[in-house]
């Protein structure tokens, strides 16, 4: 987060065994609030691009990796603790607008939620 929040960080990746959120999930124009791992949302930003991959192989994760790791700027072990990934979520992020920070619920144990305005 603190590298989103810097604006160095650009593309948000997630990749999953299963299909789970943010898969299929997000879209452009859509608002994506960021917050701290166990503490509260600091920032908001809206979707600027989205690219979802399915039945992936370890090839393909090499292959995201060498296109859009530059963006994604992921370390080493992130791809290679991911290899077995069979769906991949890049999420475009827009301008970071820092926010007085609140907390929200969160009783499940995933990293996206998706709310209904």
């Amino acid at each position: 987060l603190e590298l989103i929040l810097q604006g160095v960080k650009r593309v948000e990746c997630r990749l999953s065994k299963v299909r789970r959120v943010p898969f299929g999930c997000v879209a452009v124009g859509e608002k994506v609030l960021l917050k701290l791992s166990s503490g509260p949302v600091v920032a908001e930003t809206m979707v600027e691009k989205v690219l979802f991959f399915d039945k992936l192989t370890s090839g393909d994760i090499d292959r995201i990796n060498r296109r859009y790791n530059g963006k994604i700027m992921a370390r080493d072990d992130y791809w290679q603790q991911r290899r077995e990934a069979r769906y991949c979520s890049l999420i475009w992020l827009g301008e970071i607008k820092e926010i007085t920070p609140y907390r929200i619920v969160n009783r499940t144990r995933n990293g996206w939620l998706v709310f209904d305005e």
